[in-house]
């Protein structure tokens, strides 16, 4: 059996239904999207500051990694940002 689905703001399509399934009134969200940022010292996932090389791409350090290797990456010379 066939069945019409309205979709808000839209035309309304023609959803073939299997036996038992039932069209939800429920509206769908945006999907959720996580950016992961891992430290390039230690290599975990970085949960909280982030701490971002100015001069190179995609250099970034995490809370614990960041007083040391401040001083020793690119000899100390470049300056980092903090993102949350």
């Amino acid at each position: 059996n066939d069945a019409w689905l309205y979709i808000q703001d839209g035309p309304k399509k023609n959803v073939i239904l299997f036996p038992g399934a039932v069209v939800s009134e429920r509206q769908e969200t945006e999907p959720q999207v996580k950016v992961a940022v891992h430290c390039d010292e230690c290599g975990n996932e970085i949960d909280g500051k982030v701490y971002c090389c100015r001069t190179c791409f995609d250099y970034d350090l995490c809370a614990s990694c960041y007083p040391s290797t401040s001083l020793t990456h690119a000899d100390g010379k470049h300056t980092f940002d903090i993102e949350s």
